[in-house]
């Protein structure tokens, strides 16, 4: 089940550059100016609140895909903690000169498509879903069109 749509989302960056940060749950998937937020440069974040603990099957990121756009330093947590200080787990890293600093990445870089990035969080527990980036091929600012967090709170499971 899709956890995340108009969910809250915060951010390293308070003020985007560019869009507004709840454009990044709102279910739209479209590229171009006016769909994606942009974050400062450098490695930012984008928290997602899914309101409970869920667990977490599937994260999908859409970073702004106009052209042909390779994401550097993308890393995937998931955490009962909003500060992300306990209990964080780490679904996709291909930080492969550990920019964020959570070690080197193992997980291949891709080029981004109106696919998105799929990465299996394999049940991983979790409310908050943080996702690092650290600009592109082409430039140093880090947008998002969308992400959708798919899984099954606890209430889910023990419906028949």
């Amino acid at each position: 089940m899709l956890l995340s749509r108009g969910k809250k989302v915060s951010s390293s960056d308070s003020k985007p550059i560019i869009g507004s940060l709840d454009m990044i749950t709102d279910g739209v998937r479209r590229e171009g100016e006016g769909y994606y937020v942009e974050l400062m440069e450098g490695t930012q974040w984008v928290q997602i609140d899914l309101e409970r603990s869920a667990a977490v099957h599937a994260v999908v990121v859409w970073h702004n895909y106009e052209g042909n756009f390779a994401y550097k330093g993308v890393v995937i947590q998931i955490s009962d903690d909003p500060k992300f200080q306990a209990g964080v787990v780490t679904v996709y890293n291909n930080d492969y000169d550990n920019t964020a600093k959570f070690g080197k990445g193992v997980d291949p870089p891709y080029e981004e498509s109106g696919f998105g990035l799929i990465a299996d969080a394999k049940g991983t527990k979790g409310r908050y879903v943080r996702l690092f980036s650290s600009g592109n091929s082409i430039c140093d600012y880090n947008r998002y069109i969308e992400v959708s967090v798919f899984g099954m709170t606890q209430a889910m499971q023990t419906k028949p």
